[in-house]
């Protein structure tokens, strides 16, 4: 079910980012990136559930480590949250906010890498 879920989201939200990325695997990561942050699961926030570890905590406040926890409410990312996305919630940043300017944020978030 899961992977049916992420496939469909994957397709419908499929997008050319513009920044001068011509490699496709450069591409279909960052796509990949914004389908996975879409319906909130990520490497970071979910491989527990393979693992059998602990759900993981952000390291800056100790809140559960979560998709809408890294955009939306992390009080150690409020500042450089407020340099590229002000939308109250979720879905407000996905139709409002400009793919790149998600993935630039998560890029100085320093979350790039980790989802």
């Amino acid at each position: 079910m899961y992977v049916d879920l992420f496939v469909v989201v994957f397709k419908e939200h499929f997008v050319s980012l513009h920044d001068g990325h011509r490699d496709t695997g450069v591409l279909m990561s960052l796509n990949f990136l914004l389908a996975s942050l879409k319906i909130g699961h990520s490497r970071l926030t979910h491989s527990y559930l393979h693992s059998g570890d602990d759900q993981p905590t952000c390291i800056k406040c100790d809140a559960v480590l979560t998709v809408k926890h890294i955009l939306l409410d992390c009080p150690a990312l409020r500042d450089v949250r407020l340099k590229y996305v002000t939308a109250p919630s979720l879905k407000d940043i996905f139709e409002s906010v400009d793919n790149q300017i998600i993935i630039d944020f998560i890029k100085d978030a320093y979350f790039y890498h980790q989802l």
